[in-house]
């Protein structure tokens, strides 16, 4: 977010380490675009979906054995995206809570990855408030797009040949372009809601704010 070359030189500089863990081939190369920038710790978790269980065991492992120093972690993490396979189960439990099954448009299977992805996620803070970092650490959540689900927006892009439904990079509609933001830092930020518009191009300004740092 923001210059996403500078906000880890700028933490080393401050003394932390820094690290990404997850699943994101523009940061490691196996894609057609990547990017160096300048972690001091890098692990990619291929092979959706199970790299879910496989990434949130390293995430865990990387919080124990640095809980005691001053970090910056990124956890790029994937369960919410395309494909939409996540175990069988959890499509069931979203039919359960009330997804049409035969819905033309809204894929079941999307809201099934985003429970399974949301029941590791929770292990991830469940570790934080275990090894008593939730009180200080800082910890934001936040996403780089929505899919598009909308039935008034079915179309085709001509620029990658493929529908925009069920997709995402194809439209500047709503739901790819709004996306979730919750910062958390227990005993120190009161609980609110920020109703105003914002960018994620201010997030990296926006971290090194609170916690005191020039940028």
């Amino acid at each position: 977010a923001g210059n996403p070359v500078s906000l880890p030189r700028e933490l080393k500089k401050a003394g932390y380490l820094t690290g990404h863990l997850g699943f994101n081939g523009f940061l490691t190369g196996f894609q057609y675009l990547s990017m160096d920038m300048g972690f001091d710790f890098v692990g990619e978790f291929n092979g959706v979906p199970e790299n879910t269980v496989r990434m949130t065991d390293g995430i865990i492992e990387w919080l124990e054995a640095h809980k005691d120093e001053k970090f910056f972690l990124i956890v790029w993490f994937d369960p919410p995206h395309f494909p939409y396979n996540a175990p069988k189960s959890y499509t069931d439990k979203a039919i359960e809570l009330g997804v049409e099954p035969d819905h033309k448009f809204f894929d079941k299977r999307y809201l099934g990855k985003m429970l399974y992805g949301d029941e590791y996620f929770g292990k991830i803070a469940a570790k934080l408030e275990e090894l008593g970092l939730n009180k200080k650490t800082l910890t934001i959540v936040t996403a780089d797009h929505g899919e598009a689900m909308d039935p008034r927006h079915e179309g085709y892009s001509k620029n990658v040949n493929t529908g925009i439904t069920r997709h995402h990079g194809k439209s500047l509609y709503d739901e790819e372009m709004q996306v979730p933001l919750a910062i958390r830092l227990d005993g120190v930020l009161k609980p609110r809601v920020v109703s105003d518009q914002v960018s994620l191009m201010s997030l990296g300004p926006t971290i090194l704010d609170l916690l005191g740092l020039p940028h």
